[in-house]
């Protein structure tokens, strides 16, 4: 009964992962990891998935008060348009961006991921948020709070481990692109996993390349320790069931709507409506 499965891990899983291992720590894998171009590469990849993973928080809370806590008309066909960029490929991704070529690369791609995965904290935060109560947050606004202090004193505490989870599936998509970089980047901006294509398929270096999966190896174990550690029990897309009534938008939603519009209308409608007028230009 062990038989088939521990052959399948040993085939799929342990005999790549020792290859790996062998080429990527050779006497030469400090040497090459220290060249200017790979610390820069890495450096790239860092930063931009971490700007990335920032401002999908920070657009992705309000998007998922709007769409998960609140009641509205169109309310549906929002959440299926933000869903939309996730399961683009990344070449039509591309194509939607080439509009904005305006923009410096390096931007360029971080609105790019921003596109793709801001539905990844709107739908796995606003699973969470559709199944609170409304109790504390309405007892808290009697008392005098506002939306911000409600959202911050209040709201965001319980919503943790849902940002948390969140913010480390995003950090990884943004930290594992290869697509958008290559395509959007010109072959001028470098990350790891354009890095790793390079030694490997250019100059046949493939210790190089082995120690720069080795990296993003590192970096992919690192995100799911923190979703762990800060993350406990399941959490998924749209994992709650919200069989509630919901009430309806106010006024004292203004700034969340103004805030959630922008990136729904800008970032993520005209984008789209870019690759279906591309489709049907000769």
């Amino acid at each position: 009964m062990w038989a088939v499965p521990l052959l399948f891990v040993g085939v799929l899983f342990a005999w790549p992962l020792i290859n790996i291992l062998q080429l990527g720590l050779t006497d030469k894998w400090l040497q090459s990891l220290a060249e200017q171009q790979t610390l820069e590469a890495v450096w790239f990849t860092i930063w931009q998935a971490l700007v990335s993973t920032l401002i999908c928080l920070v657009l992705g809370v309000p998007g998922a008060y709007l769409l998960y806590r609140k009641s509205f008309a169109g309310q549906k066909l929002l959440r299926a348009l933000v869903t939309v960029p996730l399961v683009l490929p990344t070449i039509v991704v591309a194509i939607a961006f080439v509009s904005f070529r305006d923009l410096p690369a390096i931007w360029l791609i971080i609105l790019a991921h921003v596109f793709i995965n801001y539905s990844i904290t709107v739908r796995t935060v606003g699973g969470v948020w559709a199944g609170m109560d409304y109790e504390t947050e309405e007892a808290a606004a009697l008392a005098g709070a506002g939306r911000l202090r409600i959202l911050w004193s209040i709201s965001l505490p319980q919503l943790r481990p849902a940002l948390v989870s969140a913010a480390s599936l995003t950090f990884l998509f943004c930290a594992t692109s290869y697509g958008i970089i290559l395509v959007l980047g010109g072959g001028l901006i470098r990350s790891i996993e354009t890095e790793i294509s390079v030694a490997a398929l250019q100059f046949l270096d493939l210790p190089k390349a082995a120690a720069l999966a080795l990296i993003q190896t590192l970096l992919t174990v690192l995100a799911f320790t923190v979703s762990e550690r800060f993350a406990k029990g399941a959490i998924g897309l749209e994992q709650v069931d919200e069989g509630g009534q919901k009430p309806g938008l106010d006024k004292r939603d203004w700034l969340a709507v103004l805030v959630s519009v922008a990136p729904i209308a800008g970032l993520i409608g005209w984008p789209i409506a870019q690759v279906i007028v591309k489709a049907f230009t000769f």
